[in-house]
């Protein structure tokens, strides 16, 4: 009798740490199924979608945010300009944001944002890769974008920030546009076999474009529209299969120098900078130095436009 009572007092027992454990669980469920993002190690982790991750760059206790999985957001932008997206780093880690070349969507968008970092993010298939509009001391750094239906990224009163050590190729209009930025630092970065430009300043002065790889469209453009470009330094830079290293269309006291177009794409106009007669309006000068072309393409005798060689400095 003793031991039929301890037998049925054991399994009363089990069923109740089962049933305690079961709760318990439950209850943690619960709990996490309310937060779309993961904890660990003082940084939040998003996993599954794109409202996941602005959710986690919205959390203003922590400053850094991973990727852990691809996401896809055909029609929409995915990262859309979190409001608590400042002073803080998205880490991708190497996963990919795809969209569906959708007009004005972006993997990742931001705007009267500081202090951000966006680094090891792959996008692709956006109308642009990434849009960052009116931000100070922000880096993008080893970010990868292609495919997409306008720019590899446009940056617009983007300034005092890096973007370093970045690959963009087969983008429809400029592989990386500059508009109204300046204090930039732009180095260590592969432009290739975009439409237009690997580089394309509008309106954009002080910033310092060095050490950069250009393949397959014209490399860097100081475009005509409004205001000069001024007091940009461009130096050893090397490109290849290109129109022109350098086309300046509108500019004052830029500094050329040490960079190298390897070889011409087979326009006759090709040449490793090119100045337009219209580019030094006001009385500026562009100051060039020791920049090479290995395989000059034949350029005819009558030049259209004036191509300027002037060692104004030591």
């Amino acid at each position: 009798m003793i031991l039929v009572y301890l037998y049925f007092t054991l399994i009363f027992y089990n069923m109740l740490n089962n049933t305690l454990y079961l709760a318990v669980a439950l209850f943690l469920l619960i709990i996490n199924a309310g937060f779309p993002y993961e904890l660990y190690g003082g940084a939040l982790y998003c996993n599954t979608t794109c409202d996941d991750c602005e959710d986690a760059l919205n959390n203003g206790t922590y400053t850094m945010v991973y990727l852990n999985s691809s996401l896809y957001s055909p029609g929409a932008t995915c990262i859309n300009n979190p409001a608590g997206f400042e002073n803080k780093t998205f880490d991708c880690q190497g996963n990919t944001i795809t969209g569906n070349r959708a007009s004005n969507r972006f993997a990742i968008y931001y705007q009267y944002k500081n202090n951000v970092t966006l680094q090891n993010c792959i996008v692709q298939s956006f109308y642009d890769g990434y849009r960052l509009y009116r931000t100070n001391y922000s880096l993008a750094f080893n970010m990868t974008s292609y495919n997409n239906s306008n720019d590899g990224a446009r940056l617009y009163m983007f300034s005092n920030g890096t973007f370093s050590n970045n690959t963009h190729y087969n983008n429809s209009h400029e592989a990386l546009a500059f508009d109204y930025s300046s204090g930039n630092l732009i180095s260590n970065s592969t432009f290739a076999n975009s439409t237009e430009q690997g580089i394309e300043f509008q309106s954009s002065s002080w910033n310092t474009v060095c050490f950069n790889t250009f393949y397959g469209s014209n490399a860097i453009d100081f475009h005509w529209q409004e205001g000069n470009s001024i007091g940009n330094i461009v130096h050893n830079n090397t490109a290849s299969e290109v129109k022109n290293l350098v086309t300046i269309y509108k500019g004052l006291e830029n500094i050329l120098v040490n960079n190298t177009m390897d070889s011409a794409r087979g326009d006759y106009w090709a040449a490793p900078i090119m100045i337009y007669p219209y580019a030094d309006m006001g009385g500026g000068t562009d100051v060039q130095q020791h920049n090479r072309e290995q395989h000059r393409a034949p350029r005819p005798p009558n030049l259209l436009f004036q191509l300027h060689s002037k060692l104004e400095r030591p």
